[in-house]
């Protein structure tokens, strides 16, 4: 799933994640329970999905402010991989160097996870994906 917030709403696609750029992708598109959090009001208990996404493409209408992050897949209960526009990385980036503990131990691995995947594959840069995985300095928690 990838997340663009930038644009005065949540907008959303979907693809199969390939690490290999040589691979054939597919249109194939997977009903896809979304759950999220917020900032601004963040919610790490309600593991009820907000929106099936069934379409390849889709958005939920802005439910964050301009410069706070959103989070997908809460407690990584979705077996996805989430990209977000640069924005949100930096948001989270700068959010988890200020207090990794604000965010969830499972999105916290789960993003680690995500980052790596995202790096290797190219759909990030690796200066990006070293600028958000900088709080694992910190991070002690076994999950992350």
């Amino acid at each position: 799933v990838s997340v663009n917030s930038a644009a005065g709403r949540i907008e959303l696609s979907q693809k199969r994640f390939l690490v290999s750029a040589t691979a054939t992708p597919t249109d194939q598109v997977w009903p896809l329970p979304l759950t999220y959090t917020t900032e601004s009001n963040p919610d790490w208990q309600n593991l009820l999905p907000s929106k099936v996404m069934t379409a390849k493409t889709d958005f939920i209408e802005r439910t964050v402010g301009a410069n706070e992050w959103v989070i997908f897949n809460v407690q990584q209960k979705g077996i996805y991989r989430v990209n977000y526009d640069t924005r949100n990385w930096e948001l989270l980036a700068a959010a988890l160097s200020r207090d990794h503990t604000a965010i969830h131990h499972l999105n916290r691995a789960q993003i680690v996870d995500d980052v790596f995947a995202l790096m290797r594959s190219g759909q990030i840069t690796y200066r990006l994906g070293f600028k958000v995985l900088d709080f694992l300095k910190k991070d002690t928690s076994y999950y992350s």
